[in-house]
């Protein structure tokens, strides 16, 4: 009988213990709807009479999704009258999502997944030079790119911790360009080239821990900041120091998709551990 009250005995106090010790650093994660603040930028910008450019998707992050992107596209091409047609699109989105735990954890995550695609197209066309000009050439160039990252925000103290870039390892989740320039140096021609032209596509996880030196403090206030732009932009330009130059044929367009047909990206839980 004694053995039988010193076993319950033994399991009683082995199920306070485990108890006590959730209560101090229990697992929470939290998934949308979330609660916080969203800042959202965008803008176009055209420049000479050859040019387009155009939201193709409005910059949107959703507090009760946990969903956001943007997409763009732009064009340029030679013509007479400009020297420098450019089109230009971008994007970006600013989140604070409130982080409503503290329970003394030392470790937060945030969990999610990006998905986008988009194009660059260039066609270098004829870069005339005649007289005399010391300098002069003709390019034509195309880019797009989306990079993000996440922060560990104390709102009550105002520090910020560094999380991790959206994409993993690298600051950028796309960064292309194309570009063909010809150049003349006063006695000769030279002409170089970068980057291909094609579709862009990319996608993959989120999904970043951080360790904080400190345990959280129960009287403040805490927020995982989501920071990302993006940008596209295509531009046919040519310039000359003396003489003449004229620039015929030459294209370039650079799309970015980021919002629709599954593209896009998605903030899915915070948590701590």
């Amino acid at each position: 009988m004694a053995g039988g009250t010193g076993l319950v005995a033994a399991v009683s106090l082995l199920m306070v213990l485990t108890s006590a010790a959730s209560a101090v650093h229990p697992n929470a994660s939290h998934t949308a709807p979330f609660k916080g603040s969203v800042t959202l930028s965008q803008s176009v910008s055209i420049s000479g009479g050859c040019a387009h450019a155009k939201l193709t998707a409005k910059t949107a992050f959703s507090l009760h999704t946990g969903n956001g992107g943007f997409s763009g596209a732009d064009n340029a091409a030679t013509c007479k009258s400009f020297n420098s047609n450019f089109g230009e699109v971008q994007g970006g989105i600013n989140a604070y999502i409130n982080a409503p735990f503290h329970k003394g954890s030392t470790t937060v995550y945030v969990n999610g997944s990006y998905a986008l695609s988009g194009t660059l197209a260039t066609t270098p066309g004829t870069c005339k030079i005649s007289g005399s000009p010391s300098y002069a050439y003709c390019e034509d160039y195309a880019a797009a790119y989306l990079y993000g990252y996440a922060y560990w925000d104390d709102l009550t103290s105002g520090s910020l911790y560094f999380i991790g870039y959206l994409g993993g390892s690298s600051f950028y989740l796309v960064s292309n360009t194309t570009y063909n320039q010809t150049y003349w140096t006063g006695s000769s021609y030279s002409n170089s080239s970068s980057g291909t032209a094609g579709p862009i596509t990319a996608s993959g996880t989120i999904a970043m821990t951080y360790t904080l030196a400190t345990n959280m403090v129960k009287t403040h206030k805490y927020a995982i900041y989501v920071d990302l732009y993006g940008y596209t932009f295509a531009e046919v330009y040519y310039y000359h120091n003396g003489g003449t130059v004229t620039y015929t044929g030459a294209t370039a367009a650079s799309a970015i998709n980021f919002a629709t047909l599954g593209n896009g990206f998605s903030i899915t839980s915070i948590g701590e551990s």
